[in-house]
């Protein structure tokens, strides 16, 4: 929550609506977690950390446009983990 915060320079009190998506969202990854361990062999877990080169085989930009960009991407923020499945992987979702 404080990197978001950070990222979009608010210095003020989250709002009520604002504070229950965030932990609606925090509920739905902490249930794909315990899915993603839930069968055997526990799928693995696709994380991509901020400052990352974007990568359109293992990411999805959730950002739009894509095609108006000259520079490589940079990962601002994932939005959803990616998952490895039985030697293929499930993309995660990227905000550049």
């Amino acid at each position: 929550m404080s990197e978001i915060v950070a990222m979009l320079g608010w210095n003020r009190a989250w709002s009520e609506p604002l504070l229950q998506a965030f932990f609606v969202a925090s509920k739905s990854v902490w249930m794909v977690h315990l899915l993603a361990n839930s069968v055997h062999p526990s799928l693995s877990i696709f994380r991509v950390d901020k400052g990352v080169n974007f990568d359109s085989v293992y990411m999805e930009d959730m950002g739009g446009d894509k095609s108006s960009r000259l520079v490589p991407n940079m990962v601002r923020i994932m939005v959803a983990p990616g998952f490895y499945v039985y030697g293929s992987a499930v993309k995660c979702k990227v905000l550049c």
